[in-house]
């Protein structure tokens, strides 16, 4: 095992470690860098929360923005 795989074996058991703690804290939300989330599950989150405003007689306003360098 070369030092470098050692450090990332090394990181991803501190990482998973963390983010085993930290994962209860963080926002319902959250969709990035947890495993078995991803963008497709943060735009089905978003729709279901303006059809259940719409639903309910609310109006839903958003705006986008796309930062690229």
């Amino acid at each position: 095992m070369t030092v470098s795989n050692f450090t990332q074996y090394i990181e991803s058991i501190i990482g998973g470690w963390m983010l085993d703690i930290l994962l209860p804290s963080f926002d319902k939300y959250q969709f990035g860098a947890i495993k078995g989330c991803s963008t497709a599950h943060a735009l089905i989150s978003l729709l279901h929360e303006w059809m259940e405003t719409l639903d309910a007689g609310g109006s839903v306003r958003t705006v986008f923005v796309d930062f690229s360098l």
